[in-house]
C-alpha cells in the first residue's frame, strides 16, 4: 500500500490510501509533486479543498475540479448548459475547454486534475483499459504524471488559440517523444483499444 499527502498553504489534503497494483509508487509520488507544483503556480479559487469520493470510474471532471478547488458548482453547471446548446457542433466543445475559455479556470489546474482523474481511474477496482492515449502512456510508464500534465496543458492552450492538435503531436511539439516514437506508440495504442 502506498499513501501520499500534500500540505499546501496550511491546508492538508490527505489522499485516500491507494493500493497500487496498477501503478508503481514513484508514479504516485510524482503525481503528488505535480499537484503541489500546480497549486503553487495556479492556486485554487477556493480556500478549502474538498475530499473527492472515489465512487467508480464515473467520477466526472467537474467533481474533481470542484474537489480540488478549481471550479464552483455554478461554473460547472453553466459550462454544461453551454455544452448542451452546442451539441449540434461536431464534436461539441469539451467541458474543460469551456471552463477555461468561458469561466476563466486555470488551464494548469485543469491539466493536473485530468491527470489525477486518470490515475484514480487506473487505481479503481473497476478499471479495465485506458480511455485516453495519455492515460495509456502513463500506465505503460512512458510518461510521468508531470509530463502528461504539461502535454495536456499545452494541448488545452493550443485549443484555446483555435488550434486543435492531436495528443501525439503535442508530445512531439513539446519534445517529450520523437515523431517515430509517437507513430509506433499510436499503432500499439490502436491495438490496445480495439
Amino acid at each position: 500500500m502506498a499513501t501520499f499527502s500534500l500540505t499546501l498553504d496550511k491546508t492538508s489534503y490527505q489522499e485516500r490510501v491507494l493500493t497500487s497494483k496498477q501503478l508503481p509508487s514513484h508514479v504516485l509520488i510524482n503525481a503528488a509533486h505535480m499537484l503541489k507544483e500546480t497549486y503553487r503556480i495556479a492556486p485554487p479559487l477556493q480556500n478549502n479543498i474538498r475530499r473527492i469520493p472515489l465512487k467508480s470510474e464515473a467520477t466526472t471532471i467537474g467533481q474533481y475540479l470542484y474537489g480540488f478547488g478549481y471550479a464552483y458548482p455554478e461554473q460547472i453547471q453553466e459550462a454544461l448548459d453551454i455544452q448542451k446548446t452546442w451539441k449540434s457542433i461536431l464534436p461539441p466543445p469539451m467541458l474543460g475547454d469551456l471552463l477555461v475559455q468561458q469561466m476563466g479556470i486555470s488551464a494548469h489546474g485543469l491539466a493536473a486534475t485530468l491527470v489525477i482523474q486518470g490515475i484514480e481511474r487506473m487505481l479503481s477496482p473497476h478499471y479495465r483499459a485506458p480511455n485516453h492515449m495519455g492515460e495509456w502512456l502513463l500506465h505503460q510508464g512512458l510518461l510521468s504524471p508531470s509530463q502528461l500534465a504539461r502535454a495536456l496543458y499545452v494541448q488545452t492552450m493550443m485549443r484555446q488559440n483555435g488550434e486543435a492538435i492531436p495528443f501525439g503531436e503535442v508530445l512531439v511539439y513539446d519534445r517529450i517523444l520523437t515523431r517515430d516514437q509517437v507513430n509506433e506508440l499510436l499503432n500499439n495504442w490502436m491495438f490496445v483499444r480495439f
